[in-house]
């Protein structure tokens, strides 16, 4: 294939202090001209992309060659041929040996700068080959190669280029609250699938609240007898996972290179669970609740925190997170730590425990009680996140903050912590439209400013949280995630040098397009939630 190129542009060297990572920035190459047709409908945008002339088009006879066995890779490819076979109509099979005017995908021969993410692709007229590293990598060029061939002209048929992609973030993550509003599996099902096309990694589960506590704990079966069904007309705010439903979430989402993140909040934001085993909270006795929707457990007795004051407490909270990590394999474990409400300054445990610590003050006892469960999480070999809470205290070592207001994150990083940067202002989903739309999440840096490259390094990356106290219905999640999310899923994957809101909007809309073509709802003009 001969290839026109364009000319090519290095990365300056304040590349690092964006949060490059120690990138070697001769290689960081920017898209190099506009395509023919829809190569630039691609979301995220890739780092380097040359066109040559001609496409590839998929026909009966087109096969996809996998060049090693392996269940992870044999599923891979055939997802692919499954996506492909929703645009061309052919069934393409899956070859273990070669074919002519193959689809080929390979792990030989790559880049290894590409690392773990990146990948290559190449498309000609007679063959297409991505070629990664790593699987991860192979899977994203994938995804890359299903929106060229859906979104081409015409469809079916992928124009001539050569791109080599790789992430500019690792932590590329969406938040889904399903305790205020519980999601079906299948709904989450959904969202992992629309996730991966777009190169999220990370997918946060927040699963109990004040409102209600959505994960099956064998051991306290009240939780989610009676935490997971509050008093509502509303009959969506009532369910929970079972073991079973999350373990095939977690498998769902591993065969698509998405990390599941459960969220336990401690201390605070457990009413639902105190409401089950009040024995737990600083007067250790059932309180009243209010039978009005939607905030049922809270109630006329208002929100309640754990009380760190009673020995039985941490144990308590041990016990759900030895089962919460049997059901997630993964290494993320997060824990909540946000909004503690009242009630310590009067517990007289809670007073007599300070004073055995020479803790000054109930700030200080919540970061020795979290101190204390991430200490356990680190000892099952899983690290912990938190909500960005009293960072003066100190932050437990390992422990990954993420920031939802501005200077939570910069101060994070000052400390020497890692922080995935969620500035409501820029990314919380729950967030009306206009007020955070497709140009405001595009304008969004998760490196904060005036930090040092040393200080950059250690932003993981940024998370878009969607809290469903105003989501009644399973649809509303699609209308809040989308189209935002093709813009901080180039936010996140794409570098900066070259990234254009002018030029992203019209390849968001063939996307919005897309979503049309396939029944997904998303925000749409005059829109009031």
């Amino acid at each position: 294939m001969m290839l026109r190129l364009g000319a090519l542009l290095v990365i300056c060297a304040s590349c690092a202090a964006a949060g490059c990572r120690g990138t070697a920035v001769e290689r960081d190459l920017p898209v190099t001209r506009k395509p023919q047709s829809g190569v630039l409908n691609v979301i995220p945008k890739p780092m380097r992309l040359v066109m040559g002339d001609g496409q590839f088009t998929l026909k009966p006879s087109t096969a996809i060659v996998l060049d090693r066995g392996s269940d992870e890779l044999r599923w891979m490819a055939g997802n692919l041929a499954e996506n492909l076979r929703q645009v061309s109509g052919f069934d393409i099979p899956v070859l273990d040996r070669p074919a002519e005017g193959a689809i080929v995908l390979t792990l030989d021969g790559a880049d290894p700068w590409l690392g773990e993410e990146g990948y290559e692709l190449a498309v000609e007229p007679e063959s297409v080959t991505v070629r990664a590293p790593a699987p991860a990598g192979l899977f994203y060029g994938t995804q890359t190669l299903i929106q060229a061939f859906t979104l081409g002209e015409p469809k079916g048929a992928a124009d001539c280029l050569r791109i080599k992609d790789k992430p500019r973030f690792q932590w590329r993550g969406f938040m889904l609250d399903s305790a205020r509003h519980f999601q079906q599996v299948e709904t989450v099902e959904r969202v992992l699938d629309l996730l991966a096309r777009y190169k999220m990694n990370r997918f946060h589960m927040h699963l109990n609240d004040d409102e209600a506590w959505r994960l099956e704990i064998s051991k306290y079966p009240k939780l989610t007898e009676i935490g997971a069904f509050p008093a509502s007309r509303e009959k969506s705010m009532g369910g929970f996972y079972t073991k079973a439903q999350i373990r095939h979430i977690v498998e769902y989402a591993r065969r698509r290179h998405i990390t599941v993140i459960p969220e336990i909040e401690i201390p605070g934001h457990a009413t639902a669970a105190l409401y089950c085993y009040p024995e737990f909270t600083c007067k250790g006795e059932p309180f009243p609740h209010g039978d009005e929707a939607p905030w049922y457990f809270q109630g006329v007795a208002g929100r309640k925190a754990y009380c760190p004051g009673r020995p039985e407490t941490i144990e308590f909270l041990r016990d759900i997170l030895t089962e919460t990590m049997d059901m997630f394999d993964t290494p993320y474990i997060h824990i909540g730590g946000d909004e503690r409400p009242g009630g310590w300054a009067e517990c007289p445990r809670c007073q007599q425990k300070m004073k055995d610590l020479g803790l000054a003050d109930e700030n200080a006892l919540q970061n020795w009680l979290m101190k204390q469960v991430s200490s356990f999480v680190d000892s099952k070999g899983r690290r912990t996140v938190a909500w960005a809470a009293n960072l003066r205290d100190g932050i437990p070592e390992g422990q990954i903050i993420q920031g939802w207001h501005a200077g939570h994150s910069a101060e994070a990083v000052r400390q020497g912590a890692d922080t995935i940067n969620s500035e409501c202002g820029y990314v919380y989903l729950d967030f009306k439209w206009p007020a955070i739309g497709l140009e405001q999440i595009y304008s969004f840096d998760p490196v904060p400013p005036g930090v040092t490259p040393d200080q950059a390094s250690h932003v993981l990356g940024a998370e878009a949280p969607l809290w469903t106290e105003m989501v009644s219905f399973d649809e509303v999640v699609f209308q809040r995630m989308f189209p935002r999310l093709f813009a901080l899923s180039e936010v996140v994957w794409s570098w900066p040098q070259g990234r254009r809101f002018s030029e992203f909007e019209p390849r968001a809309q063939r996307h919005i397009e897309w979503l049309d073509a396939h029944g997904i709802g998303h925000h749409r003009e005059g829109d009031e939630y």
